[in-house]
């Protein structure tokens, strides 16, 4: 059996989308699972037993530059005639993966999805789930429900917790196990500012409040673990940190790519970040989280596998739901930010209560 997986980007979407892959290789275990990806998340999927083979696109794959290199994959995978075809991504972007392949085809459609997957794609699909369910794994797992069921008589669903036991996925990495050996004296905590959605980034001077109130409490033994920053060469959140006035023993990660990171965060005792890929990255690595929430809703796109991190953030009201601004201009305006009413005190009381504990 040959099963072609539609989930492009982005980091956070392609790991809320790993559980009900794996449950496709639970059921289906002989089967060949491939994988269209981009290329900033391949690394997550690289050399993963539960995956058979990934096909891996640009990231600007529509640009015209990079027609010649989409062709080339296209006709790679329309050289299989596949079984099944799950769209998980639903959007104008995988039109091109669904109108040159051939097999029976899955996606999402209706309102049972709104926020959470588009429905752009179903008028080339074949089958057309409308999940009731909230969260964005859940919703996923129940168009991989619809799958197994036409496919199988097999009714058994195992928990979630015994297929990620079953098929753990391999972030191991010697060059970052050598720098944790080299930096890191004990344990240590991870923030990770960047985020892709404006509207999303909690304010840089909350951050440098923040490093400076854990430095203190470092000094006082209430934080009993050192500070890595991540993303510094991968967004402007991260890169305004390194000349703030913070401690200079707040270490800043390498320039390394998804799996690299994942095997940083694997050993962490604790990740603050807003609504962004490596918040929901540690979550499915059994790491506690911190999350911190505006636009986008936790109980929809939150943590979800593990229940201390579904329990584990800050939010603060926010209008402008799943918008990528805060206002219509193009800056916006910091009275306008809602991010700002998560204050830094809090999310260092957050912090303490968990690291305090694990002395």
């Amino acid at each position: 059996m040959n099963i072609l997986i539609l989930r492009l980007s982005a980091i956070g979407d392609v790991i809320h989308t790993i559980p009900a892959i794996l449950m496709l290789r639970h059921i289906f275990s002989q089967a060949r699972i491939e994988w269209v990806v981009q290329e900033k998340v391949a690394p997550l999927l690289e050399s993963q037993k539960f995956i058979s083979n990934i096909f891996v696109i640009p990231d600007n794959f529509l640009h015209i530059k990079n027609w010649g290199k989409l062709i080339k994959i296209l006709k790679e995978i329309n050289k299989i005639k596949w079984d099944i075809i799950i769209d998980f991504h639903g959007f104008h972007k995988v039109i091109p993966f669904l109108l040159f392949t051939r097999g029976r085809k899955y996606s999402f459609k209706g309102e049972g999805v709104k926020y959470s997957i588009g429905s752009h794609t179903s008028f080339l699909t074949h089958v057309h789930v409308n999940p009731e369910c909230e969260h964005i794994i859940q919703k996923h797992l129940s168009l991989v429900d619809c799958v197994i069921s036409d496919f199988t008589p097999n009714n058994y669903r195992p928990a979630l917790w015994a297929l990620i036991n079953k098929y753990p996925v391999n972030y191991q990495s010697e060059s970052v196990n050598n720098w944790i050996k080299e930096n890191i004296k004990d344990k240590y905590i991870i923030l990770a500012p960047n985020t892709t959605w404006e509207s999303k980034h909690w304010p840089e001077l909350h951050w440098r409040s923040l490093i400076v109130s854990l430095k203190a409490g470092q000094l006082s033994g209430e934080i009993p673990a050192q500070i890595i920053i991540v993303g510094k060469d991968h967004g402007k959140a991260a890169r305004a940190l390194i000349n703030c006035e913070s401690p200079p023993d707040v270490l800043f990660a390498p320039n390394w790519n998804l799996k690299q990171t994942g095997a940083l965060i694997a050993s962490t005792l604790l990740l603050v970040a807003p609504d962004t890929g490596l918040l929901h990255l540690a979550d499915f690595l059994g790491v506690q989280t911190l999350g911190l929430w505006g636009p986008t809703r936790s109980e929809w796109h939150g943590p979800f596998l593990f229940k201390a991190n579904r329990e584990s953030y800050l939010k603060c009201d926010c209008p402008h739901l799943y918008k990528k601004k805060h206002c219509n201009t193009q800056k916006t305006i910091n009275s306008h930010d809602c991010m700002t009413k998560i204050i830094s005190e809090h999310v260092y009381e957050k912090i303490r209560d968990v690291v305090g504990g694990s002395k």
